[in-house]
């Protein structure tokens, strides 16, 4: 009997798995009906970017589509080829959640405070005394015991949440969320970040016609000055971010190659562009100076005379940069 029940088993089975791959078979050669991919049948789209970095035999790279911000319509012109490593990791939840709850907490401060029952006003006196009252005992009117004393082990002052995740884990919960990012068609790669016209109305026309979304961050990385229109218009929209991939290109180089020099900042707004060539131009300066100067007033340094006047006093100096400018 059991025998039996095998074999009718055997015989229902068998025509449903051959269909089903039949079908798998066929859907697989079944050509797309991509209107696009039918227009350039024959046209592959040209590789703008390949992979740097070597890619392991038994891996493919990952394809993504690059796109053109130089008009609404020009949505795709090439695509890029992105290591697996990096967009193809299998995500953890716990990683993503470990890296989301350190960004959000390693710059927190709790700046509440709770006074103690030596800091709340009054209750200097014993209530009434020791004994003869037939009351409980008590010191103090302000202690925690009582309604409107102190606090007993209550937050107190400024306390930082920070603490140390490790590298590793948050080099690995940032390629989780590109990975992720990319999956959801959330992640975008431009050619270029050349706007024709630094209008911030053109950008959020531009977002809202691809639904990008409400918030966009822009990653410069080409390491070179950003484009003027992209910076103008970035500067005055509130949900647009634009940020340097720093230090990128550097991760992987070989020990033998000479240490890069840190390109300068530009592409920033003026006041930092200011504030950088000012520093260059006064570090450089401070180290052209003779290690002997001669004697100059206070106010030449801009440092008030201890009694308020304007006179020079011997043994006075002003520590810049490891030199000992004294007046």
């Amino acid at each position: 009997m059991l025998q039996l029940v095998r074999a009718g088993a055997r015989a229902w089975l068998r025509p449903t798995g051959c269909q089903g791959l039949s079908s798998l078979a066929e859907e697989a050669a079944r050509p797309t009906e991509n209107p696009e991919q039918v227009a350039n049948e024959g046209l592959p789209e040209p590789v703008l970017r390949k992979v740097e970095l070597p890619v392991p035999a038994h891996r493919r790279p990952v394809q993504a589509w690059v796109e053109s911000l130089r008009g609404f319509e020009q949505e795709r012109v090439g695509l890029a080829d992105l290591h697996p490593d990096v967009f193809a990791i299998a995500p953890r939840l716990d990683i993503l959640h470990q890296v989301a709850m350190w960004q959000k907490n390693f710059k927190r401060i709790s700046y509440a405070k709770t006074k103690t029952r030596a800091e709340v006003r009054g209750g200097g006196r014993k209530p009434w005394p020791q004994k003869g009252t037939g009351r409980a005992r008590h010191g103090s009117i302000r202690s925690p015991l009582w309604r409107g004393g102190g606090v007993a082990h209550g937050p107190r002052g400024p306390t930082s949440y920070y603490y140390m995740l490790p590298m590793k884990v948050r080099a690995l919960g940032l390629k989780m969320a590109l990975t992720v990012k990319l999956a959801q068609d959330d992640l975008h790669i431009m050619d270029s970040l050349e706007l024709p016209t630094g209008d911030p109305q053109y950008l959020t026309e531009l977002a809202h016609y691809r639904r990008w979304g409400d918030s966009v961050l822009l990653v410069d990385l080409t390491h070179e000055e950003m484009p003027q229109s992209i910076v103008e218009a970035t500067s005055r929209l509130k949900t647009f971010n634009l940020i340097p991939a720093v230090a990128t290109r550097w991760r992987h180089e070989p020990k033998s190659s000479p240490v890069p020099q840190p390109t300068p900042l530009t592409g920033f707004p003026t006041s930092l562009r200011m504030k950088a060539q000012v520093l260059r131009v006064a570090r450089q300066a401070l180290h052209d100076l003779p290690h002997h100067l001669p004697a100059l007033p206070s106010f030449a340094l801009g440092l008030p005379h201890r009694n308020g006047s304007q006179e020079s006093q011997p043994g006075t100096g002003l520590s810049l940069a490891g030199q000992q400018v004294m007046s």
